[in-house]
């Protein structure tokens, strides 16, 4: 992968999309690449770091996966916004869901141990545009989102209690169902 200076590029790191603009390679060591994220921080990274990271984000569109663009709940909500405007794509011929994901860089302290791979799925929302059905998976012991009832015209929740997890069916049928739109 050829990096352009000066030009912006997105990568997945926490389970988030960050984004960084490419400064130049050291000119000491051709596999450190400089460069500086949104929030203004300056960082050397090696390009067996970096480049998977950028090739990530293109492996989840490709697959339908959205990742917020940052930690805050506002993020969170383009992001789920992003999935009920455009529920589905298309692979293989066939017309699929996406899925917004929360990796465990977004589960409380509590429900973080040793035992969890920051990466992996902490929360995971589909949206069926048929039924106006909002899925959301999370681990059992967790509650639900409440930033979700402040965003959505909620008409009913339903529980549903399996083995290690809790699939959350929220009822959107309701006329309009997003109380705000997407922020840029």
């Amino acid at each position: 992968m050829n990096f352009e200076e000066g030009k912006s590029y997105n990568a997945v790191v926490n389970g988030q999309i960050w984004t960084f603009v490419y400064d130049g390679t050291d000119p000491e060591d051709e596999e450190i690449l400089w460069i500086t994220w949104e929030s203004g921080e300056e960082e050397g990274h090696s390009t067996d770091y970096l480049i998977p990271k950028v090739e990530e984000v293109g492996m989840l569109q490709a697959s339908g996966i959205v990742y917020p663009q940052g930690m805050t709940e506002d993020h969170q909500w383009n992001a789920l916004q992003e999935i009920i405007q455009k529920p589905r794509y298309f692979f293989a011929g066939m017309e699929v869901p996406r899925a917004m994901v929360l990796t465990y860089h977004f589960a409380p302290d509590e429900l973080l141990s040793d035992l969890y791979d920051r990466r992996s799925d902490y929360m995971d929302f589909i949206y069926d545009p048929d039924s106006k059905l909002l899925s959301v998976t999370t681990p059992k012991r967790v509650e639900f989102p409440q930033w979700i009832k402040s965003k959505l015209n909620v008409t009913g929740i339903m529980r549903i209690e399996e083995e290690d997890k809790t699939v959350w069916k929220i009822d959107c049928a309701n006329g309009d169902y997003l109380k705000a739109k997407i922020s840029t």
